[in-house]
């Protein structure tokens, strides 16, 4: 979020400082809402990526049945 306020911050200074020139504040606008955009979709997609990254990482540490100890122990105990 902190990328949020840094680019708004930016945005609105250079807002401010080109009010009367009109091509540096259209430029400057629509370069500043890119930026924004930008860093709202890859903040957005760092969370989607840590999610699927925990997710699988938790497929894998997962016991099946087969290797809790006492499923172990009764499977000894009917072969003898």
């Amino acid at each position: 979020m902190s990328y949020l306020l840094v680019v708004a911050l930016i945005s609105l200074i250079f807002l401010y400082l080109s009010i009367y020139i009109d091509m540096i504040f259209l430029f400057g606008f629509t370069s500043t809402i890119m930026v924004f955009i930008y860093l709202v979709i890859r903040v957005q997609l760092l969370k989607v990526i840590q999610l699927l990254f925990y997710e699988k990482k938790q497929d894998e540490n997962k016991e099946s049945a087969d290797d809790h100890p006492i499923i172990k122990s009764a499977r000894e105990r009917l072969k003898k």
